[in-house]
């Protein structure tokens, strides 16, 4: 049976409306059925002050977002399940779940899931991928009942 392991970390102040560490585990493991090996996996809530740091030292953006992920990669010959990093903007995760009307925790579990899908190597960089990402997206909430 394969698994995730998962490290969440928070950076600065702890949001009120965060979900608890075993909803977060939860969302991540809905990912399950399409895994083909055990993956271990760091979740980092962070403020808009470092996401915004980060989209703009690594994707040279001027901007905030939601997530972003930056994979893992291995030192040669050294198998570790590590995938990588999904960071989350708990700022913006708020605003946009009002802005969009949807319900915060719906929205906290499609970005995890979402970032997830993107260290797995899913991608909506063409039509053909998004299609692809966002049924799988969808797949995925709607089993976990949003």
């Amino acid at each position: 049976m394969y698994k995730i392991i998962s490290e969440i970390l928070i950076l600065g102040k702890r949001p009120i409306n965060l979900p608890s560490n075993k909803k977060i585990r939860y969302w991540l493991n809905s990912i399950l059925p399409i895994l083909l090996h055990s993956i271990h996996v760091n979740v980092i809530i962070v403020s808009r002050s470092i996401i915004y740091f980060l989209n703009k030292k690594y994707r040279n953006l001027n901007n905030l977002t939601n997530v972003l992920v930056f994979p893992f990669v291995p030192v040669k010959e050294v198998m570790i399940p590590i995938i990588g990093d999904i960071i989350i903007c708990w700022q913006v995760i708020e605003y946009e779940s009002v802005k969009l009307n949807k319900k915060l925790e719906m929205h906290y579990a499609h970005m995890l899931i979402h970032g997830l899908l993107h260290l797995l190597n899913y991608s909506h960089n063409s039509k053909k991928n998004s299609i692809i990402m966002m049924n799988l997206e969808k797949d995925i909430l709607n089993n976990l009942k949003y």
